[in-house]
C-alpha cells in the first residue's frame, strides 16, 4: 500500500472513531432525557452554641422566649438534584415530606429557597417536633434551608413519600454535582480510548512489521 493509501486509510479510522463518540454520546444524552434522574437530598449541621470553658449552669439561654439548656445551633437543607421537575404527582396519597427533630426545635430567622414548607407541628416544649414539605411542584434544582436552635445535638431522620424518586443524605460541595462530574469523566475516557485504537490502528498501518 503506498503512502496515500495509507494516509485515506488512517483518515477513514479517524473519521469512524470520531463518528462513534459522537454516537455513543447522542445516545447518552437521549437516554438521559427520556429517563431523568429525579432525588431528593438533605443535609443537616449541628454545633454547640455555648463551648469552651463555660459551664452549663453559668448561663441561660433564651430562644424567643424558650429557656433551651445545652443549646446547639442547627442548619437544615432540603434540594432537589434532579434533571427534571418533580411534580405534585408523584407525592403519594397526597402526603407530605416530613423532616423530624429529636430534641426539639426553635427556629431562627425565616426559611429561605423555593420548597414551600408548613411549618413547625406536633410535640411540646423541646422534646421533638416536625415539619412538613406538602405536595407541590419541586424544580429540579429547587431548595429550602433554615436555622434552628434545639436542646443538645438534634437528631434529624427525613420521611420521604415520592414515587420513583430517590432519597439522600449529602454534605455540600462546591463545583460540579456528581451526574456533571460522571459525564465529564465519561467524556474523557471516551476520547482517550477512541484516541488509543487511532494511533494503534496507524502504526499498524505505516509499520506493519513492527
Amino acid at each position: 500500500m503506498d503512502a496515500i493509501g495509507i494516509g485515506w486509510t488512517i483518515a477513514g479510522v479517524l473519521v469512524a472513531v470520531v463518528f462513534g463518540v459522537a454516537g455513543l454520546v447522542t445516545w447518552l444524552v437521549s437516554y438521559q432525557r427520556s429517563h431523568p434522574k429525579r432525588r431528593i437530598e438533605w443535609s443537616h449541621t449541628s454545633k454547640p452554641v455555648i463551648g469552651g470553658d463555660l459551664a452549663e449552669s453559668d448561663i441561660e439561654f433564651r430562644v424567643k422566649g424558650t429557656e433551651v439548656r445545652l443549646p446547639f445551633f442547627n442548619e437544615f437543607t432540603l434540594r432537589s438534584n434532579s434533571r427534571a421537575d418533580i411534580p405534585s404527582t408523584l407525592f403519594d396519597g397526597g402526603k407530605p415530606i416530613t423532616l423530624k427533630v429529636r430534641g426539639g426545635a426553635v427556629v431562627v430567622g425565616d426559611f429561605s429557597g423555593d420548597i414551600k414548607h408548613n411549618g413547625a407541628m406536633g410535640g411540646s416544649g423541646m422534646s421533638w417536633v416536625h415539619f412538613d414539605y406538602g405536595p407541590q411542584l419541586i424544580r429540579k434544582h429547587g431548595s429550602s434551608s433554615f436555622f434552628f436552635v434545639s436542646e443538645g445535638p438534634a437528631s434529624v431522620e427525613v420521611e420521604s413519600p415520592l414515587i420513583d424518586v430517590g432519597l439522600k443524605r449529602t454534605v455540600q460541595t462546591v463545583g460540579m454535582e456528581g451526574g456533571g462530574l460522571r459525564r465529564a469523566a465519561f467524556a474523557s475516557a471516551a476520547t482517550a480510548a477512541a484516541t488509543t485504537v487511532a494511533v494503534v490502528l496507524a502504526t499498524s498501518l505505516l509499520f506493519p512489521n513492527r
